[in-house]
């Protein structure tokens, strides 16, 4: 029929505009996704240096001990890493990758002391956030995602 000549151009009018929002919104899940995991193992190496190393952060804790509750913040450095910086430090600085500027990254490490001995001892718990919050969507209308991005670890000294 003739005066249905131009329905299909009509439907890809509409419909198209849709399919591209669908198609950016899952690239930028996905974005959103690689950088969540990329701070998840980097809180994951630094927790699990804190938990097998002995007497860790020396500087931070001359006696690689720490009051419960107690929460140093630190921000990582473009920089190559001093050896004042910290075992636990230097392992989550030095797994942020690709994407994450790693002046921007701020690493939260926490000591929780469950044992009856003083200072952390076997049991006592170490977590690591590391948090970045200058993350900017692609398309900021599209998903309603925060502009912090964190990665959280807890392990139990050892």
């Amino acid at each position: 029929m003739k005066s249905e000549k131009g329905q299909a151009v009509i439907e890809t009018a509409i419909i198209l505009p849709l399919l591209i929002l669908l198609v950016m919104g899952l690239f930028e899940f996905g974005r959103y996704m690689y950088l969540k995991n990329t701070l998840n193992s980097a809180a994951r190496a630094g927790v699990r240096t804190a938990v097998v190393t002995p007497k860790f952060d020396a500087t931070l804790h001359p006696n690689g001990m720490a009051a419960t509750g107690t929460t140093h913040t630190l921000t990582c450095a473009d920089s190559e890493f001093n050896a004042s910086d910290g075992a636990v430090f230097q392992s989550v600085c030095g797994s942020i990758y690709n994407g994450i500027p790693k002046n921007e990254v701020v690493v939260d490490i926490a000591y929780t002391e469950f044992a009856a001995p003083a200072g952390l001892s076997s049991g006592d718990g170490v977590t690591v956030t590391v948090s970045w919050d200058k993350y900017q969507a692609i398309v900021p209308l599209l998903i309603p995602i925060t502009n912090l991005v964190t990665g959280k670890a807890t392990m139990r000294y050892e």
